[in-house]
């Protein structure tokens, strides 16, 4: 639009002048209307007309400006340069200063009006040299530096030489004034250069690299068989879910290699899910393997215990403290991908043995540990406190707003999923307690930076 704008501006200035007959009135005001209006039609076109009436005027007040400091230093190289030595002395003493006062007060409103441009531009720093509206700024910002150093230049030094010499030494130090003007006009001329590739370049707060989302990495082990649920964005609301399994070990396939039956699981999950449910169970498998995640983000809504489900949690942690003797495997995920998997034996009172899927394994028996990695010799320490076996009721004293989930089928029976919070919000867990047994088969727990 500026440009349709200046392309009549000067069809109007060059052809009506060459109609022969025609007589054209001496309009002086015309120049001085016509500039603000011609600067007002770029600013209706630039990226400050899409951000509200305050930054439009600041747009155009910062190019009203300019042309008032370029086109002044302009209009005086041009008259220095079209009189003599003699004339050029007496308009030097009464042009130059008023020239510079404008050309300060110009400078003054640049300097506010882009501060103010930059503000609603830049949301970072980083932007200045991570956007190409970035960098073209600070190209246009290296253009005004030398600018305003050779207008200090003409203002604090040569213009007291030149009041303080004689006319007959006036000649060089004016020669030399025209030689700064000139350099102040040619920069001018390239700010305008920068500024029309700032008007066609996206804004730096539009134009920013994306912001990295937010993601949530479970892994889990079923025999093996090493799966990891990717979650984005991780937050309560529609995510994106993505699932990856991957042999660790086996006799022909190499360690890592993708599983094929694995591969379709994840093509079927790879979907939107609304998220921000209450914690539950997620099984994915190939063949007959399978494996499970917690999963709970956000606030649940606020909910009251359910007596049936105390009823139920309080007989699963009586049954469960009089289990002599149990096995136990504990997989614990931390959010990033990474998974621990522990196997237990355990008897009461003190005694455990143990092993991990790095090959530590070991025994404790009271304060007394023996341990290994990789079938290693033994290696005996003793613990600082002796060791007391418990099962998963330690979970349950103090639970708070125990709810009941759904029934699932566990190993040997039907179970009834239980919901619960540890005191003070500690952590949420999930348990699969038998409807038969009331023996707890399965627990999930999530606490807070750790799953």
């Amino acid at each position: 639009m500026g440009a349709t704008y200046g392309l009549a501006s000067l069809m109007m200035a060059l052809i009506p002048p060459q109609i022969r007959g025609l007589r054209l009135p001496d309009f002086a005001w015309v120049p001085a209307f016509a500039g603000p209006i011609l600067l007002a039609a770029v600013t209706v076109s630039s990226h400050a007309s899409g951000s509200g009436l305050l930054a439009t005027t600041a747009d155009w007040v910062h190019l009203l400006a300019a042309a008032v400091w370029i086109g002044g230093l302009a209009s005086l190289l041009v008259i220095m340069r079209g009189v003599g030595p003699p004339e050029r002395a007496r308009l030097a003493s009464r042009l130059v200063p008023r020239v510079s006062r404008v050309a300060g007060i110009s400078l003054g409103v640049l300097i506010v009006t882009g501060f103010y441009s930059t503000w609603l531009n830049f949301s970072t720093l980083g932007a200045f040299v991570s956007t190409a509206y970035g960098r073209t700024l600070l190209l246009k910002l290296l253009l005004v530096v030398p600018l305003t150093a050779l207008g200090a230049f003409s203002h604090f030094v040569l213009r007291p030489r030149i009041a303080a010499t004689t006319a007959a030494s006036r000649s060089a130090l004016l020669r030399q004034l025209v030689q700064v003007v000139t350099g102040e006009v040619g920069l001018g001329a390239a700010v305008p250069l920068a500024v029309a590739v700032l008007t066609i370049t996206p804004p730096a707060r539009v134009s920013l690299p994306a912001v990295p989302q937010p993601r949530l990495i479970l892994a889990g082990l079923a025999d093996d068989i090493r799966v990891r649920l990717t979650i984005t964005p991780a937050l309560p609301g529609w995510n994106r879910l993505e699932v990856v399994a991957t042999e660790e070990r086996t006799g022909d396939r190499p360690r890592g290699a993708p599983v094929p039956a694995a591969d379709e699981v994840g093509r079927g999950l790879r979907s939107q899910a609304h998220l921000g449910r209450p914690p539950g169970r997620g099984t994915l498998g190939r063949l007959d393997v399978t494996t499970a995640f917690p999963l709970r983000l956000g606030e649940q809504p606020a909910r009251a215990a359910d007596s049936a489900a105390v009823a139920l949690l309080n007989q699963a942690g009586q049954e469960m403290t009089g289990v002599g003797t149990w096995r136990q495997v504990e997989q614990i995920t931390d959010g990033a991908g990474n998974v621990v998997v522990t196997r237990y034996e355990l008897s009461r009172p003190h005694r455990v043995r143990f092993q991990t899927a790095e090959g530590i394994e070991g025994v404790i028996i009271g304060a007394e540990r023996h341990r290994r990695s990789d079938s290693g010799p033994w290696q005996q320490d003793v613990l600082p406190q002796p060791f007391s076996a418990f099962g998963p009721e330690l979970y349950m004293i103090g639970a708070d707003l125990v709810v009941l989930g759904r029934q699932a089928r566990c190993s040997t029976e039907m179970c009834q999923v239980v919901l619960w919070e540890a005191p003070v919000r500690s952590a949420a867990l999930t348990g699969w307690i038998g409807l038969v047994t009331r023996r707890v088969h399965e627990l999930l727990m999530v606490r807070p930076h750790t799953l």
